[in-house]
């Protein structure tokens, strides 16, 4: 009895140390062909990592703007559609924050297909603008449901998006341009350099298996 008392316990202590699943996405593609890119070359206009959560998904959406450059709107998928609920707004960016709107293939991006849900900004100050970091939740929804959504029914090769984001302000002539949010993938990203937000999960994993296999050993010597 008391064993399986130690086991439950070493497994509680593995699953606290897993960290939360995330994706990182990276707006460098820009696909409505207008010609204007943003000044950042390295990683594009913006960064968005998303993070399970319980009950939803935990969102950072980081600008990484230069000069007069600014987001208007960013754009997601819930797929399969499901009942959602946003909230938790908090960062520098959110008082750029305008709306968010939920509405399961409802919302274009120059005709890259359909969206499920748009957030929109200020077009004017405040704006989401240099390195401004939103950070927001939605809930009722699994990472799985929103890292695999795709855009859908758009015209070729603007389509099967994961996000994209409608960005002003760009170049010398302050253009405009949408960019798709692509996974990083093994890119590089703005959030490498980030401190783990989790226990180490060697460190518990073991301490546990340590636990385990001292009370073990002194039940045998009984």
């Amino acid at each position: 009895m008391r064993k399986s008392w130690l086991l439950a316990g070493v497994l509680a202590l593995a699953a606290l140390a897993l960290p939360a699943r995330a994706g990182i996405f990276l707006f460098d593609d820009e696909f409505s062909q207008s010609g204007f890119d943003c000044g950042n070359t390295t990683f594009g206009c913006a960064a968005l990592r998303t993070t399970a959560i319980a009950g939803g998904v935990h969102f950072e959406f980081l600008g990484l703007l230069q000069g007069n450059e600014f987001i208007t709107s960013l754009y997601g998928n819930a797929d399969p559609a499901v009942g959602v609920a946003f909230g938790n707004l908090t960062g520098t960016g959110s008082s750029a924050f305008s709306s968010f709107t939920y509405s399961p293939n409802a919302f274009k991006a120059d005709g890259d297909g359909y969206f499920d849900w748009v957030i929109n900004f200020n077009s004017s100050d405040p704006r989401f603008d240099g390195n401004d970091l939103m950070e927001f939740d939605i809930l009722g929804v699994t990472l799985a449901q929103i890292d695999t959504g795709l855009s859908q029914d758009g015209p070729v090769g603007k389509t099967g998006f994961h996000f994209a984001i409608h960005t002003q302000g760009i170049g010398a002539a302050g253009g405009s341009g949408w960019f798709s949010g692509d996974p990083a993938g093994g890119r590089p990203t703005p959030f490498d350099d980030d401190p783990p937000t989790v226990p180490e999960p060697a460190t518990l994993a073991l301490a546990g298996l340590g636990l385990l296999g001292i009370a073990l050993t002194r039940r045998r010597r009984r």
